[in-house]
């Protein structure tokens, strides 16, 4: 569903990314781990059509990703990016025409938890809530892969356990292929089927871990514990 071979971006004199070799197949689950400036967010962002220039290739179901993005790709990034002074059901809309009622609009607002605050402002909502309005935006064309670029890192430790079983609960809802990138190794062991661990400046592919373990998971089971080590090795923390 989503693959980069030989992916390298470089901006001016830097190198961000070199061959990086990803894949995310049909309805998988990956989160991307690695230190800062390592070039995360910049995979993300090809992924998402937000960057050109680069190297190598990267597709979406077979299909070159080109500048711009695509409706097959929801992105959701760490700050939601609501119009302040648009209510809830007017930022969701943004990016639809005329056409699109706000029944359509108000199934998306209730499909993320927020059914009876359509018309509520931004200021009016909390961490949580508000990033439930992004996801609404990045679902809105019906998706086949949805990019997460660290959503939750901004939430107290309480609601980003929250968010994280509503996430699940959303992708299964959608059947949809996710890539999550995250500086939270338990998050992105609880979270996902594998793990990708970038390293390096500039950014390449240093493991590739599996999570060997069936949903619902328990966050204290022994097996993602060892998994989370393996994560952290691989990190060299």
């Amino acid at each position: 569903m989503i693959e980069t071979r030989s992916l390298t971006k470089t901006y001016d004199d830097t190198v961000a990314l070199r061959e990086v070799d990803f894949a995310a197949d049909d309805g998988e689950f990956v989160s991307v781990v690695g230190p800062s400036g390592c070039g995360k967010s910049t995979l993300l962002r090809v992924l998402a059509g937000l960057e050109s220039g680069f190297d190598g290739t990267a597709s979406i179901d077979g299909t070159p990703v080109n500048a711009g993005g695509s409706d097959d790709v929801g992105v959701v990034f760490q700050d939601p990016r609501l119009l302040p002074w648009a209510t809830v059901r007017e930022n969701v809309r943004i990016g639809f025409d005329e056409s699109v009622t706000d029944d359509r609009i108000d199934d998306l607002i209730d499909r993320v938890g927020l059914d009876g605050f359509e018309m509520a402002l931004p200021e009016e909502l909390s961490g949580g809530m508000a990033q439930r309005v992004a996801l609404a935006r990045g679902l809105a064309y019906g998706p086949q892969a949805l990019l997460l670029d660290e959503p939750f890192s901004a939430l107290d430790a309480l609601t980003k356990v929250e968010q994280q079983e509503f996430l699940l609960d959303v992708r299964d809802d959608i059947d949809a292929t996710v890539v999550l990138v995250t500086h939270d190794v338990e998050e992105a062991v609880y979270l996902a089927d594998r793990v990708v661990v970038l390293g390096g400046q500039p950014g390449t592919v240093v493991a590739d871990v599996e999570v060997p373990l069936d949903r619902p998971r328990d966050r204290t089971d022994e097996r993602l514990i060892e998994t989370r080590e393996r994560v952290t090795d691989a990190l060299g923390v």
